[in-house]
């Protein structure tokens, strides 16, 4: 399935984009492709010698990110595992809920067990919503599977009537759970490294799984420009100077993941404790540390 707006792919099964809904095609043609001729660029697509040869990059592919194949078979260590909280992604059209029903910021709806993150999206003709909450024995591993309003209504039985008012007029919604996984002791094997969510799979709970990713790859781009002579040495470089970062970036977003609900004053002074101890920052510092990195000027290391 395509998206008639990026022109990107997407897994089979997946019928809409999960950020804004845009309904996806089988195929792209010049009739419903929705390209606006702007200025993004987009990677070329090539045939293949043969259809033997599209199978096996497909099945490469597949076993990438957090269920990385060549980090098992080079580097071992554990594969992911389930972090014990499910998440629904759904959006609700503005025009189906009462007129300033939502300002223009990002809501955050908590209770016991469970919260919910909200924002605009498309303009403010949809509200994006992610709803998590604790719930054990989730096995599937893909970040999108199909659900229903009444399965996430379910799920989220005490959610106040306002809340379940947005949930109740979704016209779309997936689910999945949260998987992370140990950061690898190594990253680079000869010719080898690894990148993303293959190296240091985090939680959701900062934000910064891709961020993370997209750090890596300029960071690793620059180290083999830099050495191109020397490959092995540009990416035992890039390593040392990812790795620290990615790994307190992993151990951040799990403790974090503990203070996404909280009711109270004593509550908020409890989560400034535990990060200040445990991390050495307040969170506000945590957040002052994440976005002040400038990998452009940074790669080599600060």
């Amino acid at each position: 399935m395509f998206c008639p707006v990026c022109e990107s792919e997407y897994e089979p099964g997946i019928g809409r984009r999960p950020d804004d809904g845009s309904e996806l095609v089988k195929r792209l043609t010049p009739e419903n492709s929705l390209h606006d001729g702007s200025e993004a660029k987009f990677v070329t697509l090539h045939n293949l010698g043969s259809p033997a040869e599209a199978e096996m990059i497909n099945d490469i592919l597949a076993q990438n990110g957090i269920r990385s194949a060549v980090r098992s078979c080079m580097f071992g260590g554990e594969g992911p595992h389930y972090a014990g909280t499910m998440c629904w992604r759904a959006l609700a059209p503005t025009d189906a809920l009462p007129k300033d029903y939502h300002d223009r910021h990002v809501n955050q709806w908590s209770g016991d067990g469970g919260f919910v993150i909200s924002y605009y999206v498309r303009q403010g003709k949809f509200i994006n919503f992610v709803c998590v909450r604790q719930q054990p024995g989730w096995t599937e591993q893909s970040w999108s599977v199909p659900s229903s309003v009444e399965e996430m209504l379910a799920a989220f039985p005490d959610a106040g009537d306002s809340l379940r008012k947005m949930m109740g007029e979704a016209t779309s919604c997936s689910k999945w759970g949260q998987f992370t996984g140990e950061h690898a002791p190594q990253w680079t094997k000869d010719r080898v490294t690894l990148l993303g969510d293959s190296a240091h799979a985090m939680l959701a709970t900062f934000g910064q799984g891709a961020n993370m990713a997209f750090e890596d790859a300029y960071v690793l781009a620059q180290w083999l420009r830099a050495s191109a002579d020397d490959p092995p040495a540009a990416l035992t470089g890039y390593e040392a100077v990812r790795k620290p970062r990615a790994t307190r970036m992993q151990q951040l977003s799990r403790t974090e993941v503990r203070f996404k609900k909280q009711h109270s004053i004593w509550e908020r002074l409890h989560r400034e404790y535990v990060f200040l101890t445990q991390h050495g920052s307040t969170t506000s510092g945590v957040y002052r540390w994440i976005f002040g990195y400038d990998p452009i000027t940074q790669w080599r290391g600060s």
